[in-house]
């Protein structure tokens, strides 16, 4: 009878309070939450952490949602058609940056104070004589070349985000700013600079690197630059 009351409430839909949950969020009410691993230390995140999947950019959500839930993490999770799924309550912290630094304050294990944002897309690529081909044996035609090593960027070849999907990140990011008086848009960082060398000094990860449209850096400037632009016309939903 025990073990019929757990998975009872383990299938039970996340109650997330409204001021917790970003309002275009795709919540799954037949999966439990991600896993968290304490509060924010300032009531919501600070800043952000930009990867990608590392996985299929056709991805289902709930597959995608289900993973993070399989492997104990916990972070956002956008598709290819820039569907945006939660499944945890934004006062809360769950690991998905590993070891880490913050480039702005020099704080490590960024997953405590940052939030995650996972973008369903392969990430680096192999080219072979007849095209790109993802880690897991996919060709794919939307690819980006870096040619050299640029910012946050490594030299080499990416599936692109969607349009769908950088759009979606850069309304998430917006609300999050609008929402949380902590929130911090200098400090969006991609996965590659938390634990690249900006932060760690080396490079650990690579994501998002040319799959998003532009570095970092210049992202960051981007949604400074939108921020002004959309308190000067309400409602708007300029890109």
């Amino acid at each position: 009878m025990n073990c019929l009351k757990k998975r009872r409430q383990q299938t039970q839909k996340p109650d997330f309070k409204a001021e917790l949950t970003y309002p275009e969020a795709i919540v799954i009410p037949e999966k439990p939450s991600m896993k968290t691993r304490g509060k924010y230390r300032l009531g919501g995140p600070e800043g952000a952490v930009v990867h990608h999947t590392a996985g299929h950019q056709d991805a289902k959500g709930s597959s995608s949602v289900q993973f993070a839930i399989n492997q104990g993490h916990c972070y956002f999770v956008i598709t290819q058609d820039g569907s945006v799924y939660q499944q945890f309550s934004l006062d809360r912290y769950g690991s998905h940056a590993g070891k880490s630094i913050d480039p702005k304050t020099g704080e490590s294990s960024v997953s405590r104070f940052l939030v995650g944002i996972e973008i369903c897309a392969a990430g680096t690529l192999e080219t072979r004589g007849d095209g790109h081909y993802t880690w897991f044996n996919k060709r794919v035609t939307n690819v980006r070349e870096i040619k050299k090593n640029t910012d946050n960027q490594q030299a080499g070849k990416y599936q692109k985000f969607t349009d769908y999907q950088e759009r979606a990140l850069i309304d998430l990011l917006l609300w999050l700013d609008q929402n949380f008086p902590d929130f911090d848009l200098e400090r969006v960082w991609g996965h590659d600079e938390v634990a690249g060398p900006k932060g760690l000094g080396y490079w650990r990860k690579n994501d998002p690197g040319g799959s998003l449209s532009m570095t970092m850096s210049e992202f960051r400037h981007k949604l400074k630059e939108l921020k002004r632009i959309r308190a000067n016309n309400p409602g708007s939903k300029i890109y």
